[in-house]
């Protein structure tokens, strides 16, 4: 099930300490700019993987590793 990047808003506001979902992402495999809130977020997998709604080129795994 693919989800919007809000879906990993508290996530990254975790990481950056600041709202992320507004920042512009640009795939590196087709060249589609937009807002992280745009892209596709699948939860499910060893990570968060955040996808291009244009090509489904992957632009950023997040995984948290517990101590």
């Amino acid at each position: 099930m693919v989800l919007d990047g809000n879906a990993i808003g508290g996530l990254l506001q975790e990481i950056f300490g600041t709202d992320m979902t507004d920042a512009e992402a640009t795939c590196a495999t087709c060249g589609a700019a937009g807002r992280v809130a745009e892209t596709g977020v699948y939860l499910r997998g060893p990570g968060n993987v955040v996808r291009c709604r244009t090509c489904s080129g992957m632009l950023m795994v997040i995984s948290q590793i517990r101590a």
